[in-house]
């Protein structure tokens, strides 16, 4: 980059909200809907000896399953295929058409568990896996989808995005190891499909509609014509601020101040 890009860099990451780069484990999940009940109703009427015996929101705190250590999110993507007529197109090549978008079995996500004394995917999710395969997924009588909600946060708790997945039903609980030579600890992931999803997502300045209002910093760069930036707040032409202006141009700067100084408390050493 030469010298002017490499100036709007530094001044961008530095003092532009958009631009902050959150910590990657500032995450949540939770899961919503389905009931023990529910389960055990299918797998009593079936014969199976089988019983959910915990929810995941029975371990559940501050917004979060605690024993869930990893969540893949799934890719979004559609098939295109080559068009022309016949198999020989000589020098030219083939126009191409999309002929779906990728359905949801192939988008498939998953959830890693921790596994604590009360195991979650011995006592909720293997259950509710048997479940779903005796009854299939006829929405008659009792529920067995359920909505998961992952949400990830700026490094001073606001929402920053998230995916809500609707209509959830896992469709693999993968198999584990026990031998006596494995010394950590056991982590198992549940695979999950949905019927549909939707991104759950935030504004700098604007709080979501799922969330409660926010110290976020607000009235940035991009709301007036001036720059907050650098020293003495001035217009996009240079010319030192007066007035109401001045005054939201300080008070922006200081909101700067105070977030910068909040990040570095957060990784000051404990």
């Amino acid at each position: 980059m030469a010298g002017p890009q490499i100036n709007d860099f530094l001044q961008a990451f530095s003092g532009e909200a958009k631009y902050c780069l959150s910590i990657p484990v500032l995450w949540t999940v939770s899961i919503d809907g389905v009931m023990e009940s529910s389960i055990n109703s299918v797998l009593s009427d079936a014969g199976q000896k089988w019983k959910a015996n915990i929810s995941p929101n029975a371990m559940t705190k501050s917004g979060t399953i605690l024993p869930a250590q990893a969540v893949v999110i799934p890719q979004e993507s559609a098939n295109f295929t080559p068009m022309g007529a016949g198999d020989s197109y000589g020098g030219f090549l083939p126009g191409y058409a999309m002929t779906s978008r990728a359905d949801f079995l192939s988008r498939q996500f998953s959830i890693n568990f921790l596994e604590t004394r009360q195991d979650l995917e011995h006592e909720f999710f293997r259950p509710w896996q048997i479940a779903i395969g005796i009854k299939g997924l006829i929405e008659r009588g009792v529920n067995l989808k359920s909505t998961i909600t992952v949400k990830q946060y700026t490094n001073d708790g606001q929402l920053r995005k998230g995916y809500r997945f609707k209509k959830t039903f896992p469709v693999a609980v993968e198999g584990y190891t026990m031998d006596y030579e494995n010394t950590d600890f056991p982590i198992k992931s549940v695979t999950f499909v949905c019927e549909d999803y939707e991104q759950l997502l935030t504004t700098p300045g604007v709080s979501s509609s799922n969330e409660q209002p926010s110290n976020r910093l607000q009235n940035t760069q991009e709301n007036f014509d001036f720059n907050v930036n650098m020293g003495i707040p001035t217009d996009k032409n240079g010319n030192p601020l007066k007035g109401n202006d001045l005054a939201k141009a300080q008070a922006i700067q200081q909101k700067i101040k105070d977030r910068k100084a909040r990040n570095r408390d957060f990784f000051r050493p404990r």
